[in-house]
């Protein structure tokens, strides 16, 4: 479940800082963007990645199911 994001009265997009919980409600905090900027240390994720696409037009509250291998 997304339970903030920085632009709260727009759709996640690029420079979206969004704080989400997994299903053992552990918290994670990733910022979208461009591919040149991708930095997985830092939690920066490309709009080309599935987080993304998972994520792609969501806003805070929403619950959305990602899968990961």
């Amino acid at each position: 479940q997304i339970i903030d994001e920085t632009k709260k009265t727009q759709n996640i997009g690029y420079g979206s800082v969004v704080k989400f919980v997994d299903d053992k409600w552990r918290e994670y905090e990733v910022t979208i963007v461009w591919t040149s900027e991708v930095d997985v240390e830092k939690n920066h994720f490309s709009l080309e990645s599935p987080l993304w696409k998972a994520l792609a037009g969501k806003k805070a509250g929403d619950k959305v199911t990602i899968r990961a291998p």
